[in-house]
């Protein structure tokens, strides 16, 4: 395909064959020549519009590729756009990506620990991950037929304490020994400011452990773990699982909601495509939904759901089953 003629004003960037190289509001495919034109960047309209199915591969290339683009904007226009100014540039190393709300984290080293990931957690994760505030309405509700009085209920990743809070609030006259685990103390700094004038007969707990060392007690009411276990090593997962189990009083309630992967490949890539179009719905741009995947390479990885379900029965739980789904994010119940 040929690039733009000469005499139209416009000049064409011809992209490497690298995979995908995210612009604002738009994604371009591989040897898609972009047309700078003013201060603009646009994918040339004859190309189709790429997606997220290869973000994985090739990263310093599509960096490069990407540095490319704006070398050449700054040259042509005297200013570089406002997507690729610092303190979120993304240099051809990958260092430093922007991620949305105000949060930036270097290639493969999304930390929660960060104060900006901390102070901005809430309102990312909400817009981050479908049905967040449904599934916690929903928790609440099941919660109803497994938390008894003076019960304990423990929270694995409780991260700001906004579940924890909830639950304790709508059990509140039953005296709860509320529990909230989280590896990052500035998370566990933020969970007790907001549990703090919550539910005062209440006892609350809040421990900085990571997931996998944990001792999780025993004769618990109910144990909720929230797009947590998806950090754990997969060959540790059983064994928190197992763990978790043996903490349960009887009949008590393990919740369980994790991003998933589908037996098909072909609903993998429907799924995916399907929640990115969501994110940017909710204001997240193409680049920052990028830099996100990049931020959490090695980090955050999903299992099929049908491989969750079968960690859960190996564990030992009596009774497993799915009590909400979103595409590739899915919600269990298991009880002991």
């Amino acid at each position: 395909m040929s690039n733009p003629p000469a005499d139209n004003g416009l000049q064409a960037i011809p992209l490497p064959n690298a995979g995908l190289c995210p612009m604002p509001n738009s994604l371009v495919a591989a040897d898609t020549p972009l047309v700078v034109a003013g201060n603009t960047a646009q994918e040339d309209p004859s190309f189709a519009v790429s997606d997220f199915s290869d973000a994985g591969k090739d990263a310093d290339r599509k960096a490069s590729a990407r540095d490319q683009v704006m070398r050449q904007l700054a040259s042509d226009t005297g200013s570089t756009p406002p997507w690729a100014k610092p303190p979120f540039a993304t240099d051809a190393f990958g260092r430093l990506v922007d991620t949305g709300d105000n949060i930036a984290h270097d290639r493969a080293e999304w930390r929660f620990d960060d104060p900006k990931t901390v102070a901005n957690f809430d309102s990312h994760i909400a817009k981050s991950v479908p049905g967040y505030s449904d599934v916690h309405q929903l928790i609440l509700e099941l919660s109803d037929w497994f938390v008894s009085n003076h019960g304990r209920v423990v929270d694995l990743g409780c991260s700001t304490g906004t579940l924890l809070a909830a639950l304790l609030e709508r059990h509140e006259s039953k005296s709860l020994h509320a529990i909230g685990v989280d590896s990052s103390p500035q998370m566990i700094d933020a969970a007790r400011s907001r549990l703090q004038p919550v539910s005062q007969a209440s006892i609350k707990t809040l421990t900085t452990a990571d997931l996998a060392h944990y001792s999780f007690g025993s004769e618990n009411s109910m144990v909720t773990c929230l797009y947590t276990l998806q950090f754990v090593p997969p060959s540790r997962r059983e064994g928190v699982l197992r763990q978790i189990r043996d903490s349960l009083a009887k009949r008590g309630a393990l919740f369980l909601v994790e991003k998933v992967l589908d037996d098909s490949p072909d609903l993998v890539e429907i799924y995916n495509q399907v929640h990115h179009s969501k994110k940017v719905e909710l204001g997240f741009d193409p680049a920052q939904i990028y830099h996100k995947a990049q931020s959490l390479r090695g980090q955050l990885i999903p299992l099929r759901l049908s491989e969750n379900v079968q960690l859960l029965e190996a564990a030992g739980f009596q009774h497993v089953s799915v009590f909400w789904r979103w595409c590739n994010w899915a919600g269990i119940i298991a009880i002991r």
